[in-house]
């Protein structure tokens, strides 16, 4: 039990297996479990905690190791009405909406406190394993307002081909596609600049980008959507 990204260890979803369906033909995640709460309960695993039902051996198993989850015997399912799961102590009841047993995604909303003590002392002995700054960070933009709209970018949002037209036509222009996490996937800098420039961005998926666009000292910086 335990996850340890130096061994490759991770925790993934299907995009196709929680969330509405809408605009993804063909996938319907299954009701009851379409919530992604399933991702939230591996993350509980991977960051060391077991069942709250132990091995689902019975009472005789049944133990989590922490404190503040009730001894029960076995895993509870669909979507159980609070206090009515009895534990394997006396005038104790299952924890059932706890994120690491089985109900319904709809049914489950917390991890105890001892729970959280837990992951978060396994998160200590483990981060020194998590890979950081995957991704070059895109420079500081500092936008220094155009006093007079001088060019037009079309059509937008944009498919393959960007265009810009200028109306009057700068000495150099310098054009940075920023993606939303901050990576500079594209850049030209152009010091022919003609009345109207194309931009193949055809590699480009799907999304929300930022134009840097620079003009001599002036700065400029648009938000265009990819189709």
């Amino acid at each position: 039990m335990g996850g340890r990204p130096s061994q490759g260890h991770t925790v993934v979803i299907n995009t196709f297996c929680f969330g509405s369906g809408v605009g993804c033909p063909g996938y319907q995640p299954l009701e009851d479990n379409h919530l992604g709460r399933t991702l939230t309960h591996e993350l509980g695993h991977f960051l060391n905690l077991q069942h709250t039902f132990g091995n689902n051996g019975g009472c005789a198993t049944a133990d989590d190791g922490i404190a503040d989850t009730p001894k029960v015997g076995k895993f509870s399912e669909d979507c159980p009405v609070l206090g009515s799961v009895s534990g394997c102590v006396a005038n104790e009841k299952a924890l059932t909406m706890n994120y690491m047993d089985y109900v319904d995604d709809a049914c489950m909303y917390m991890f105890t406190q001892g729970q959280t003590a837990a992951m978060k002392a396994y998160y200590n002995v483990i981060s020194s394993q998590f890979v950081k700054d995957v991704f070059d960070k895109a420079p500081v933009v500092v936008t220094i307002p155009v006093q007079k709209k001088e060019f037009n970018i079309y059509p937008v949002p944009f498919g393959d081909v960007l265009n810009i037209t200028f109306e009057k036509v700068p000495a150099s222009c310098t054009i940075q596609v920023i993606d939303r996490i901050g990576r500079i996937v594209y850049e030209e800098n152009d010091t022919q600049v003609k009345t109207e420039e194309k931009y193949d961005l055809s590699f480009l998926e799907t999304g929300v980008y930022f134009l840097n666009l620079k003009f001599g000292n002036e700065e400029i910086v648009k938000k265009v959507s990819k189709l």
